[in-house]
């Protein structure tokens, strides 16, 4: 396989800078998938029109319609289209003001609001694409009645999503944080209960625990910084921010009835379904039957296990029926129903649009074509660091891994196995015994790993969580990066702190306190209030 040496790592970072710099988010990522394409062909061209040939050839035949094509992507695409379409039903029929008038005693004020956000956030902990597409059209018309920004909403959305799977014993994403895990003690010829390993390491993953804590920070202290400030204040004014394309059309007339039930059941089912079918899609083994695990481990790892893809799939072609259903009996024409599922549909293309470029680029970076990703975690093999560093450059090298490629899960997978084997094998050094898989430092720089794939996913605009984010809160994608980057990086300037801690052995019962403190410290002093609400000013929804 050819080596593309550093120029592997130009297209994902110049698609990452053109897209801050210019805001146009489909012209940045086409740019870095030709320029991605055109690395790759220069070498065996012979002239400038054999590369104009090979460069359209391949990037439409050999990149674009391989991701577009892919059966994985595909269900992602039906199930963003269907819960599209089940938002918009919803809406139509009076759902999401139903939701809304329930919610309103909870949050009659800017920080009641925030707080709802983040404790549904909490909830729907099961997956980070479902968190993501429901609540976001479901507080929406919520966060404009308060004069709350959708870039603050999501920034909520995004910050409650993977950072809650990730932490979550129960979620779509313990399997695979199991299974890297125990790639990284087989390679070093340790047999552990990755399950254990992966309970044991949550305290250490800083980022995920303290992005969360900022989110609540922010909200009860009602203090912002940075260009969400700006926002903030735009809101709190009534003055338009999003322009015409962002007006919720879906909404019905105030006179028709809330029907709160036309929402909510839905997306109970929806959740349901997908728990459900995760289940019966997982062939984990409790311990009387063979398996290694019993109990709500078992159950864990029943859930975790399962196909995510199929059971997000099916669990909202469910909850679609059913917002169709209740639609029906409540008096909406069948006409209406139609338009309302396609108008929510047709809501979620950019996103996909987005999701499908951004995927083609990631697959561009990946282990079977200039190996991005392989090439930045390679240089920590020749790091001459000690094994208490092991945890903070294991959450630096995840972190530009998961910027450049745009994906938290290929992170994880590329860099958890290695960072384990690095971290054993210098430990080991200082140990003829050998340390225990529970060892201080590897739990720390198993922590480090996916704490560094979530904030480099966040601060990344070709991260597909990022791009739901921002389209199921109707906010201007670009904008909503600029806006939560200063967010995470102070979350991430805290964690270095405390991993450099952990690196010193300083455990989570210490460390994190302080950590807690510190972050409490940086939004009183850089955080400044928003400003009074003008009601009744023109701009945004009331």
């Amino acid at each position: 396989m050819p080596d593309y040496g550093w120029w592997s790592i130009l297209p994902p970072i110049a698609a990452i800078v053109l897209a801050i710099a210019t805001r146009r988010i489909y012209a940045s990522l086409a740019a870095g998938v030709l320029m991605g394409v055109t690395i790759m062909a220069w070498p065996s061209s012979g002239s400038w029109l054999e590369l104009g040939k090979t460069v359209i050839s391949s990037t439409a035949e050999g990149h674009l319609w391989p991701s577009l094509s892919e059966p994985k992507f595909l269900r992602i695409v039906a199930f963003t289209l269907l819960i599209g379409a089940m938002v918009g039903i919803v809406q139509a029929s009076g759902g999401m003001r139903g939701i809304l008038k329930l919610l309103l005693p909870l949050a009659r004020t800017r920080v009641g609001g925030q707080l709802v956000a983040f404790a549904l956030g909490l909830i729907v902990f099961i997956d980070d694409y479902a968190n993501t597409l429901l609540i976001g059209p479901t507080l929406r018309p919520l966060f404009d009645r308060l004069r709350i920004s959708r870039e603050k909403l999501a920034y909520i959305v995004d910050s409650t999503s993977a950072p809650v799977a990730g932490l979550a014993l129960v979620s779509t994403w313990v399997a695979g944080e199991m299974d890297y895990i125990q790639q990284g003690f087989q390679q070093v010829g340790v047999t552990c209960n990755p399950f254990e390993l992966f309970v044991a390491s949550l305290p250490y993953r800083c980022y995920e625990i303290l992005a969360l804590l900022l989110v609540a920070l922010l909200a009860s202290m009602g203090r912002d910084f940075g260009p969400m400030l700006d926002a903030e204040r735009m809101a709190a004014r009534g003055e338009l921010t999003y322009g015409g394309e962002y007006e919720d059309e879906l909404l019905p007339e105030e006179t028709e009835p809330n029907r709160w039930y036309n929402a909510l059941i839905p997306i109970l089912l929806t959740i349901g379904a997908v728990v459900v079918l995760l289940s019966l899609t997982s062939n984990a083994q409790p311990a009387e039957d063979g398996g290694t695990s019993s109990g709500w481990r078992w159950w864990a790892e029943q859930l975790g296990q399962g196909d995510s893809y199929i059971a997000l799939l099916y669990g909202a072609l469910l909850g679609l029926v059913a917002a169709m259903g209740l639609a029906k009996l409540t008096g909406i024409r069948w006409e209406q129903i139609r338009y309302s599922a396609m108008e929510g549909a047709i809501h979620v293309l950019p996103a996909l649009a987005i999701l499908w470029l951004a995927r083609a680029l990631g697959t561009l970076c990946g282990d079977e074509h200039l190996r991005t990703g392989a090439l930045i975690s390679d240089g920590l093999k020749h790091l001459q660091v000690g094994a208490a560093a092991m945890p903070l450059v294991t959450f630096l090298v995840a972190s530009l891994i998961s910027l450049a490629t745009g994906t938290s899960w290929g992170t994880m997978g590329l860099v958890t196995p290695l960072a384990i084997g690095v971290t054993f094998g210098l430990l080991q050094a200082d140990s003829a015994a050998g340390p225990a898989p529970d060892h201080p430092l590897l739990l720390a720089t198993i922590g480090a790993v996916l704490a560094g794939a979530i904030f480099g996913d966040h601060c990344s605009p070709i991260s597909d969580t990022t791009i739901l984010s921002s389209r199921s809160s109707m906010c201007d994608h670009i904008q909503h990066v600029r806006t939560q980057l200063p967010y995470a990086g102070l979350a991430a300037m805290v964690s270095i702190l405390l991993m450099i801690g952990f690196g010193l052995e300083i455990p989570p019962s210490i460390a994190l306190p302080v950590g807690c403190v510190m972050l409490t410290a940086a939004v009183w002093f850089l955080g400044k209030p928003v400003g009074p609400v003008v009601h009744g000013a023109s701009g945004q929804n009331a």
